[in-house]
């Protein structure tokens, strides 16, 4: 795709890009379903959708700077793209689609690691 990113970068960067428009999609199908659409909501998603860009485009210019063959963002790209996807089997289930005990078993570790990180990045007063 672009020459000078490896072919395996490029395809990590197309796998994120099509997740997250997946779901935005499932996210706008959610609410219309909930009846709780809040553009305010929405405007922040795509706030954070932009930083994620810009951190990615950080990421690949330091890895580039660096020499580090593409390491970090490789790594970046896949976790990204892992949230993502966690994201997508949540918001299916929010829609009714009813999933494989397999996935859902997965969302349950992914949700629970989460909200470890959640609750050790607090601060206490």
């Amino acid at each position: 795709m672009f020459k000078f990113i490896p072919e395996v970068i490029s395809w990590l960067l197309v796998l994120y890009i099509g997740f997250k428009i997946i779901d935005m999609i499932l996210g706008v199908l959610k609410t219309i379903k909930n009846k709780n659409y809040r553009s305010r909501k929405m405007r922040d998603g795509i706030i954070r959708w932009v930083a994620e860009l810009m951190a990615i485009a950080f990421v690949l210019i330091l890895d580039m700077f660096l020499g580090l063959k593409f390491t970090v963002i490789g790594v970046t790209l896949a976790l990204f793209a892992y949230k993502e996807a966690g994201s997508i089997v949540e918001n299916l289930g929010e829609c009714g689609v009813e999933l494989p005990e397999i996935v859902s078993e997965k969302l349950e570790v992914l949700n629970k690691n989460n909200k470890n990180k959640e609750g050790f990045n607090k601060k206490e007063n």
